[in-house]
Order: C-alpha cells, then structure tokens, then sequence
C-alpha cells in the first residue's frame, strides 16, 4: 500500500497544462494579453530571433496563467450579469408567461418573516415582478395565462437539501442503484451526477409534494462519498442528467455556458462519519483517513499558490512550465479554497467534534451537518466552525433507528434555531418519501420551531446553505420562477398544492398530453378562513427544558397517580363501546359551556359541566377546549421488540428460517414458529413516546423484509402479540392483552438489493401446504396454520327456545400476509378459496402492506395526482382497512398519518369512517379480543387532549386514563380549591358504615387477592359478594390466607353469625379475581341471577367451578365466555341447565382452556363436543360422563381430535393402552367416572386402535370417537 491510508487504488495523478478548468474575466484576459502583446513587439528589435520567437508563443500562456492563478481568489457566487437577465438560461422557448393574483406570498425575506399581499407574473422562466405588478410589464407578458389564487398562500418552490432521487430510484431495482460506492473510504472524485437516472417515478410525487429543488448526495457509506449536485425536479426537453443540474460547475461542464457568465460557480460536496463507515474501520480511521486526505489536497493547493506567487511576480524562468494540477484531489483543493458547499453526515457529539477539529486544521467551511442528531446538545461546538456555524439539516421525528441517532428529538429544530444556528428540515429520500418533506416542516412547528422558521426551513434556507439564493428558496424579482399555489396554509396538516411550477412551466396539475384540462380536484372541505391561517400549536417549554436537563433522555414515563383529577374545559368525550365502535358521550356547543371530567381511581365517574367537587387534594388539568378520547392502536412496526433497530444486542435477533435452513432439532417443528410475546420489551423509548402521543396499544410481530446484516425476512414471521405500550414489564396487570393475535406470513419477491431469497411459487406452495393440514397438528407449524384455516363459531343470540343463531368468524386466528404486489394478491385469493372449499371453512386472510391492493393494477397516490387514494378505493368497495406504521418510530405520529389520510380524501372519508379507521379496523382485522369489564372493552384507556381534539394538530396528550394503570398525567395546573377552575365542589365520596378505617383495614388484609372460595354452607356470604358488586357492604366473615390449590391469596368465606366484619375488597380489587370456586350446594342455593351480576367485576378469571350453582343458564355462560377470555379451568359438573348456546360460547372464546369437567350436564349435544375439540387447542383434561345425548361412534366420520394437542403423559385411561404412560399423547386426558362411563371408555379404545394412525412417536392417534369427544 506504500503508506497510503487508503483501501483502494485512486485514479492515476495527472498534471494538465493547457486545459483550464476557472478563467478570470475575459476584460482582464485581453488586457493582460494585450500588455504582453505591446512588450514583445517593442523588445522585438533589440532581442535575437529565437528569444522573441519563445516570447510571442509564451505570451498566452503566460496570460492564461496570470488570469487562473487570479480566479484561485475569487468568491463563488452569481455574475453581475445574472441580476439583469431578462431570460433564464433555463428557459424553454414555446412557454407562456403566467400572471398570479390575489395572492398571500411568503417570500423567504427577512428569516421568511416576510409575507406579502400581491400579484406574481413569471415569465421567460425568471419572476419579472412581485406584490404590484406595473401595467408595463403586464402589457409585454403577451398572451400570459391568469390566475386567480383568490386568497390562497403562495410560497417558493420546496428545496431539498438531501435526497438521493435519481441514484435510488423507485421502483428500487439493483440495476439502478448507484448510492455508495465500495472502493474505499476517501473518494471526492466521484459524482452523483455520473449515476443520475432521469426516469425516477419519484419526481412526479416529489413535485406532488411542491419540491422543486433537490441536492442529490451519494450515500453515507464513505468518508467522503463524492460530488453532490443541486437539480430541478422537471425533466428538460434535452432529457438528459445535465440539463436538470442547477448551474452546474464548470468542472463539470468543462467550459462556459455562454461569455456573459463567467462567474465561479459553487460546487458541492458529500462527507460522513460516524457508524456508517464500519466497512473501513472504526471512528480514529475514519478521521486518519480524511486527514490523510486533505493533506494531500493541501500539497497541491500550496503548490498551486507557490507557482502563482512565482507568475505573479514575473519570476518565469524559476517555474516549471505546467501549472499543478490533480485530478484526484482538484475537489478536496477547492474545499480548502472555500469553493465548495460541503454536506457533512454526522450524528453524535464526538463526530460534530471530530469535523469541527478537521476543518479548523485545514481551514475550510462545512455548510451544513446533516442528521446530526445530538447537535442540539452542543450548539456552542458547533458555532467553532472554521469560518461560522454551518446549518443543520434533520428529522423531524425520526429518531433512534440506531445507537447514534438514540438521543434526537423532536424539540431540536428550536433550540437550535434559538441559538442562532439555521435549521434546515430534509428527507433524505428515499428514507422518507420527499412528497411529505413539508410535513417534516409542519412538525417541526409544531413542536415549536417558529412559524416563519418552519416555512423558511424548506425553501429559503437550505437555498441560502447550498450558494443557490440569488435563484431559488425565495420569491423576489429575478428569481427562477419555481413556484406553488397551496390548498391550504403550508404549515396546516394535509396541505396539497393546487398549482406547482419549475422554471415557470406548470407541473401540477399534471398537464395532459391529450391537451385534455385536468379534472383533480385539490381542497375540498378547505373553504373556511380558518385553513389560510397557521395552525395553533402547543406549549412546549417545559418538555425541552427537560430535554436538555436529562441531556436528550428525559423519563418519558413517570409513576400513575391514584389521586383523584378534575379535567376543566373539555369540549367532547368519546367511549368505546361495546361493539368496538367509537361514539360521543359528552359534547359542548360551539359557543356552549363546556364540561368538567371527573377521574378517580383511573375511572371517569361524572362527565358534565355541573360535576361538583369538594376542596381539598385535587389535582386540576385545564385541557382548554380539548377532548377526552379512546387511546388509539398501532401495528405494523417492530414496536416493543428492540430498542434500537440497528442494534442486534437490543432486540429478539434473527430466528432459525425454514426456508434458508433446517430448524434445529430442540425445536422439533418445521416451520419453526416463534411468538413475538416471547421477545417482547417494555419501557423502550418508542413504545413510550407513543404511549405519551395516545398510542396505548401496539400488535407487533417479528415480521421483516430484511434484517440488518442483509438476511431476507422469513417468509413464516411467527406469531404477533398485543400489549400496552405504557406498561413497565410483562407482570404488571393489564401488560400483555392478548399473547397471540394473529399468524403471520411474509410472502414477495426477492428484494433487488438482496438479490438472495426464495421464489414466490416456492413460498406460495409451502403456504398452500400448510393451510391444507398437511404438516402434523401436534407441532407448532401444523397446529397454527390449521387454526388459521378453520372456522370459529360465535353464538350472537339465543331465544327462548334455545334455538342459536351462528356467526360463522374467518379463522380461529386471522393469517396476516404481508404482501405488495397485486398479482401475488390475486394467487392468494385463489388458495384461499382452494383452501375454504378443501375443508369446508372461511378463512380470515389480511393483507398487510398491501400497496396494490385498490384495484390489483391503477396507483392511485392522491391529490394532486389523482381525485382518489387507495384507501378511498378500498374503502368504496366495501373493504375494511386500518393504518399501520413500518418503522417504531413512526407509532407517534398515528393520529396524524390518520387525519392526513382523511384529509386527503377530498371529503370521501367522514368523520364516522375515519373513527372506524382509527379506533375499530385494526382490532377487528386482527383478532384483538376485547375483554369486557362493566360494559366496557378492556381496550379502554383514555386519552386527554389540550387544544382539541385526537386529530387536530393543535392539540397536545396530556394524561392517560387507565382502570388498570390508574392516571399518567404529564402536567396540571393547580389546585381543585381555586374556583377559577371548578364549576361547583363536588359532591362528598359515600362511604359505607364501616367507615374509612375499617375500609383501610380491609384493603390491607386483601392486598393481591385472587381468589373467591365458598366453603360449606356459605350461601349468606355470597350475599355478601353479590351485594358488593354494587356498592360495598358488610359479610359474615372474611379471612384471606393462603389457599394451595390456586395461584395466589383466596377470600374464604365460611357461614358465621357471631361477628360484624369489614367490607369486601374494593371493586378495583376485585378485578384481580383468578380463581372463583362455588363447589358445594348451598342453602339458600345461590342463584344464576346473583352469579351473572358477579361475573361483571371479575374478567380475569382462570379458574371457576361453578357445580354449586344448580341453575346455571345459558345467558350466564355466554357471558361468562364473552368477559373472562382467559379461561383455563372450567368445572360445570352438575350443571343440567346448560345446552350448547352455553358451551359453543366457552369453546369459542376460551382458546387458553386447560381442564374442562362437563359431568352430568344433560343438555349438551356432539355439536359442542366437536366446537371444543376443534376450538380449545390447549385441551389437556376433559371429563365427559352421564352425557345422555351424545350420539354413537359409529355415526362419526371425521378425526375430530385431530384438533387437539398438548396431551397429558398419564391419565386414567392408561390402563385400556390409550397411550404410553411414559411418552406425550397425541389426544387427550379423558377421565371416564362411573360403571358406564368406564363401559364406554373401554369401547372407545377398541375404535382408537382400528381407526388409529401410527403418530411416528410410538403411539396412536385417535381419529373419532362418539361420546368421549
């Protein structure tokens, strides 16, 4: 390597004498020729032949090296000529002038603090005149085209400082990527311009989006990764990558544009540090080789000034004949020279500080650190740029995908914008689509970047960061007539343009090559004065300042209160109800008097604006006219599986896949399934953000399209999980609301940047395979892919005459497919119906992602492109559609990505749909049970909003309501004493008669109880139970202790008349409830009625043996079924009233169902016998005796136990040679008690070994059986 730091051979060092890469004027260039034209001739006669011969061919040559060496001064920036041009040299001749009117126009003046009331006229692709337009220039814009923006904002074209259009192109193939190159880490000699693809759809949605201007960087994979190059969005009629550039240098173009423009134009520059450059070592080789470098580069620049110190001085003879020259360096020496405006990729502090310290050592200017995530922690480092503090360009939101990106935040854009250093807001596209590059604007003014900043941070800024002023980023006379008409104020969520023009040629709409009008309809439902204005944002201050306290880590999430909390000034309330729908409770006119909500123990107990409170320790939250709503669900991210996405050792890892290897034997399952809840992780700082935004529950799954060191996703992604986002870990109460959602599946192409993976007919016929039941229903592959492809049957009403009426729910869990192309979706729709009529089911398919579903072929992106969007297509058809994120950093920003999909629609979605949207379609589309609790969804945590309501951007999450986690509360105002805030005092808390001490006392003795057992002839005690369930009352006595046989402390209660005791538990208490046990007849026997009302405060319940409740109906079943889901044990022994409504109720909804004892319970027919073969997968213990109505085996033509799975090693039944005592079963612990029962038993071996199959582990599995299923 001869010492060179470098990985790779550079490009040979050339010297060139005679081409000249930058002239001074061409005055000063005839002048100095002229001079030594006069010497030559005057020394003519006086010199020998030869010498004068030497001087008179030297002469222009020595010139042109005078007139270089001169320009090496010179400043980059536009010629004197440029301010006077009448015609842009961008102009394309056959295009009309264009006058606007009646327009509000954001200039970029003044830190964009300039806004105007006015006209444009655009004409010869230059603004000619801004705000009055004299009647001169009107009357010479012959045939201009008029229009009226009738009040609407006008801004400058959008300019992205850093995109990757063109060298990443959509569609993504391998073909056209050219973002980073492998050939080391220093490599300033490259160009993006030399990859520069003109035919990137991106353009079209870019410009859709009123981004005009871009610079296009080469990726973060080097040090120095090339040359950027600023461009115009619109192709050129020459169609070729230069013509889009904007002035481009003339190192690029080798010459001249034409003789009036001789200026030095800016050129531009990609570098990186930090993580990205692993491939070529760690940080301290990353600077040695930038160093490196930029030593090289200052050999030839101090060459280049010796020589023309030399020149200059006359002293000829001493220089050598070629001026220095490298081509592998020219660019690095024009960094130092100050002639080129550098991007610097840089996140964390000691990377900021390394190229802070590297352009003080060789002196040179960084325009502008990129990313940069913790530079709004050392603003002060950042002003001790060689020269002044270079702009930042960043996310919005999108933070912490990797260790160096962990500390950024969304309040970065105003601190650094109030320590004087300009902010700039980027896309970095592909990585965010540059057709929402304002929403990163729009957010950062929401979190408190000023509004004129916010704008400014999207034109006029990064114009003025990339040298680029005088022609873009700004509206003003002799500008480049690159301009958009908006819907709405830009800052105003869902902002659309209605007109977008570069160069003065109109882009949007999108002109017609029929010359037909366009008829996209942009604004619709925008009229109010209201959209002109800039949005309303939240306060903030209190939350940066804490930012910067905990040095870019704040808590996010501190300890809920139990205290009581009065929300003041609520404009609405909204309750999920029963039916996963979403309706309004309280609502106060618009000029109306607005409510007070009343919180305690994490329960809203009035809403209204007469609740009355008395003084005392109240805590008060004003929410200013906001809305108490249902937290909201998101799914599709990683959400609660790793910290940081880049960072393997904060995740679950990358899962054996069975399609690129065989699963490792202890797994013993082919598809080797695996369950997102195994891998979950509470308290990561996106699930926390999320939670503090509303967010309050997450699906996730272990599905990827590809992991981080490159490995495709798996095509079997296992199972997804639901959880709380706010919760602390996996034990606290409510943390996990259902362990298993859905079963998913990754089915695509191979990726083109991958270029490894399985074929689509592979990966579709392992899929077909699997639903067809053809993997053994014993391993985890088998039995999940059958319960996708089965039908679960739901009772949704029972007459008198118990005759049922069936619901017949896609899939016992729904099979999520994530899926984009619509050819793929269309062979899956196929096998499903393959697969609905093999077995004779209806299967719950969802597609997610799903980005050609609409119409299996038409995109449909939206205004201004189009009048619909995808999901209003779907929608229309009738398709159920909820929103999902990618990325866990994107969970926050749900309530908006929904109200932006609304807004979008152009009125197509209502407020009704778009409720649906948010709150009832994913739980629905996923299989998310809702386990009720008085009446209400256990998915009921509420969300309170200041400033309005849970889509409108101005408002802000205060505090979560939660029954199980109590009260998040993240700010309140004052005491409940000051009447300022309160409408009345409340009314005084009712106490029972035993009085605040014996309440006290009670609450210590039943602290973490679980459990209800009546023994003996304690039927006066369950009085006391049911009597609580209203209102608390006194029992005959209550002794907690300790109780063997159940998981946790049980009440139990025992007949005694000679003492007064304390109350039961409180009802939050009782919701801890596991274990409910009403074993022995009691007198007065208790009744089904008191029974039902009980069951309304216990929805956790596992185990309940209800043989002591003689009368025990079908409704109470059903209800039982519907509010305790997670069912493990069920003891219905002598329970003679109960029929199938009953049973089909528990089967379907109790899929965790251990043990289940149905003795003596007459009225049950095969028809429930089947549903909890086929249903309850975790079956290990059933005990069917004295079942009168169960049919004989003969009649049973299918493998009914087929269905089960997770046999007992030893049961009762061992004796008949069921199975071997000492190895798992594959069916099920039967236990047969009675003469009759041991009769039959016997005869249903005799039919398992004729109808048996061998299970290849040395037993049988039985295939049918009559009264024993």
């Amino acid at each position: 390597m001869g010492g060179r730091p470098f990985d790779v051979q550079p490009p040979r060092t050339t010297f060139l004498s005679s081409r000249i890469t930058s002239t001074p004027t061409l005055i000063l260039v005839f002048a100095i020729a002229s001079v030594l034209t006069i010497w030559a001739s005057a020394t003519k006669l006086t010199t020998p032949h030869n010498r004068v011969s030497s001087i008179v061919h030297q002469a222009p040559i020595n010139a042109q090296i005078l007139g270089r060496c001169m320009s090496l001064r010179t400043t980059p920036g536009p010629s004197q000529a440029f301010h006077s041009r009448e015609v842009s040299d961008r102009f394309e001749p056959g295009t009309k002038a264009t006058f606007i009117k009646n327009a509000v126009i954001f200039t970029g003046n003044n830190n964009g603090s300039e806004v105007i009331h006015g006209s444009i006229l655009m004409d010869k692709g230059i603004i000619k005149s801004i705000g009055k337009v004299p009647d001169r220039l009107l009357e010479t814009a012959l045939h201009a085209t008029v229009v009226d923006a009738k009040g609407a904002w006008v801004t400058p074209g959008i300019v992205d400082l850093h995109s990757h259009l063109g060298i990443l192109s959509a569609p993504i193939l391998a073909g056209s990527d050219d973002l980073n190159s492998v050939h080391g880490p220093i490599l300033p000699w490259l160009r993006s311009i030399d990859g520069f693809n003109t035919h990137d759809d991106s353009f079209q949605l870019s410009i859709a989006g009123g981004v005009t201007s871009a610079q296009v960087l080469p990726g973060s994979g080097n040090a120095i990764g090339g040359q950027a190059f600023m461009i115009k969005l619109r192709k050129t009629s020459e169609g070729s990558p230069s013509s889009m550039v904007i002035e481009p240098p003339h190192s690029l173009t080798g010459k001249f544009k034409n003789a009036e423009d001789q200026s030095v134009r800016w050129r531009h520059l990609k570098q990186a540090c930090g993580e990205n450059l692993r491939r070529y070592g760690n940080r301290m080789d990353s600077m040695w080789a930038l160093r490196s470098a930029y030593n090289e580069a200052r050999k030839v620049k101090l060459a280049q000034d010796a020589f023309c110190a030399k020149a200059e001085a006359g002293l000829w003879d001493s220089n050598d004949n070629e001026f220095p020259e490298s081509l592998q360096w020219e660019a690095l020496v024009d960094v130092l020279r100050g002639r080129v405006k550098i991007s610097n990729h840089c996140y964390e502090s000691v990377d900021l500080d390394n190229m802070v310290r590297l352009s003080n050592e060789f002196e040179f200017p960084i325009a502008s650190f990129h990313h940069a995530s913790e530079a709004w922690l050392v603003p002060g480092l950042l002003k001790k740029t060689w020269g002044s503090a270079p702009g930042v360009a960043m996310f919005a939101t999108n933070h912490r995908y990797k260790r160096e990106a962990y500390r950024g935040s969304e309040f970065a854009p105003r601190i650094l914008a109030d320590e004087g250093i300009p902010v700039i807001m980027k896309s970095d596209h592909p990585v965010i689509n540059s057709r929402y590059l304002l929403y990163e604007a729009q957010q950062a003014h929401y979190f408190g970047l000023p509004a004129n900043l916010s704008l400014a941070s999207v034109t006029s800024t990064p114009a003025t960061i990339a040298g680029l002023s005088h022609r873009i980023g700004f509206l003003r006379e002799g500008a480049d007539a690159d301009v958009v008409i908006w819907d709405s104020h830009p800052l105003r969520l869902g902002a659309t343009p209605v007109k977008v023009w570069i160069d003065g040629i109109l882009q949007i709409p999108v002109p017609s090559k029929t010359g037909a009008p366009s008829n996209v309809e942009v604004g619709k439902g925008k009229t109010d004065d209201g959209w002109k204005k800039a949005p309303e944002v939240p306060n903030w201050d209190k939350e940066r300042k804490k930012a910067l306290e905990w040095d870019g880590l704040p808590p996010l999430l501190e300890k809920p209160q139990k205290d009581r909390i009065i929300f003041s000034n609520v404009r609405s309330v909204w309750r999920r109800e029963s039916d996963g729908h979403v309706r309004e409770e309280f609502g106060a006119a618009i000029d109306g008097e607005l409510g007070v909500v009343v919180v305690e123990n994490g329960q809203m107990v009035c809403i209204s604006p007469s609740c009355s409170v008395t003084s005392g320790d109240i805590k008060v939250v004003d929410l200013r006219g906001g809305s108490i709503a249902p937290g909201l669900m998101t799914y599709g991210s990683p959400l609660g599986l790793e910290e940081i996405t880049a960072e393997p050792s904060t995740g679950d890892g990358i899962p054996y896949d069975a399609f690129a290897r065989n699963i490792p034997n202890i797994l013993d399952d082919t598809g080797g399934i695996v369950r997102a809840m195994d891998a979950l992780m509470f308290g990561t700082r996106d699930a926390l953000t999320a939670y503090r935004s509303g967010i309050v529950l997450a699906t996730s799954s272990l599905s990827k399209a590809y992991y981080v060191d490159g490995t495709p996703g798996h095509i079997i992604s296992g199972l997804s999980t639901t959880f709380r986002t706010g919760s602390f870990h996996a034990l606290e109460r409510g943390a996990i609301i259902q362990d298993i959602t859905a079963l998913h599946v990754h089915i695509g192409r191979v990726h083109p940047l991958l270029g490894k993976g399985v074929s689509v007919s592979t990966q579709i016929a392992a899929l077909r395979r699997l639903l067809f039941g053809w993997e053994t229903k014993a391993k985890e592959t088998g039995y999940w892919f059958k319960q996708a492809a089965e039908v679960d049957v739901h009772v949704i009403a029972v007459n008198a005459g118990q005759f049922c009426l069936y619901e017949l729910i896609q899939g016992v869990v729904p099979l999520v497919i994530e899926v984009h192309n619509a050819d793929i979706m269309a062979t899956l729709l196929i096998v499903k119906i393959e697969v609905e009529d093999r077995i004779g089911s209806r299967m719950r398919m969802v597609f997610s992602g799903a980005t050609e579903a609409h119409l299996l072929a038409k995109d449909l992106p939206g205004p201004p492109l189009t009048n619909d969007t995808a999901l209003v297509k779907l929608l229309q058809h009738g398709v159920t559609v909820g929103l999902g994120v990618q990325e866990s950093w994107e969970a926050r920003n749900g309530r908006f990505d929904i109200q932006w999909a609304v807004l979008e629609s152009n009125g197509k979605i209502d407020q009704s749909e778009m409720r649906a949207i948010a709150y009832t379609n994913l739980p629905k589309l996923l299989g998310v049970r809702e386990i009720e609790d008085d009446g209400l969804a256990i998915m009921r945590d509420m969300v309170a909003y200041e400033g309005g309501g849970a889509f409108d951007f101005s408002s802000k999450v205060v505090a979560i309501i939660s029954p199980e986690r109590q009260l998040w509360v993240c700010k309140t105002d004052k005491a409940a004493d000051d009447p300022t805030h309160l409408k009345k005092a409340r009314r005084d808390k009712e106490r029972s008669s035993c009085g605040v001490r014996e309440e006290a006392k009670m609450e210590r003795r039943t602290a973490g109880v679980t459990g209800i057992r009546l023994c003996e002839s304690a039927g006066s005690c369950w009085r006391g139970v049911i009597g609580w369930v209203g209102r608390s009352v006194r029992v005959d006595v209550v002794d907690a202790e300790e109780d063997i046989g159940c998981h946790g402390r049980v009440i139990v209660c025992h007949a005694n008349d000679d003492h007064d005791f304390p109350l039961l538990p409180t009802k939050e208490e009782h919701r801890r409830v596991k274990h409910l046990v009403l074993q022995e007849r009691n007198e007065p026997p208790i009744q089904d009625d008191e029974l039902a009302k009980s069951l309304e405060a216990c929805p956790h319940l596992e185990t309940v043996v209800l043989s002591g409740v003689p009368d025990l109906s079908d409704r109470t079943m059903v209800l039982l079924a519907k509010k305790a889901i997670n069912l493990q044990n069920v003891d219905l022994t002598g329970c003679d009233q109960v029929t199938d409504v009953g049973i089909l109720e528990l089967a379907a909804n109790s899929l965790p169902l251990h043990g289940l004892q149905l003795n003596e319970v007459a009225g049950i027919t095969d028809t429930s016998v089947s549903a909890i073969a086929k249903t309850c997968a975790r079956l290990v213990e059933l005990e069917l005796c004295d079942l009168p109505l169960l049919t004989p085996v003969a009649n049973y033509r299918r493998g009914t136990w087929r269905h089960c799975c997770s046999c007992a090693e030893d049961t009762e039944l061992d004796s008949f040679g069921l199975y071997d005592a000492h190895e798992p079963g594959a069916g099920i612990d039967i236990e047969a008690r009675g003469a009759s029962g041991r009769a039959h038993a016997s005869a249903c071996v005799e039919h398992y070994r004729r109808r048996g199959r061998s299970t290849g582990a040395g037993m049988l599995e039985p295939s049918v059986c009559g009264r024993c299923m």
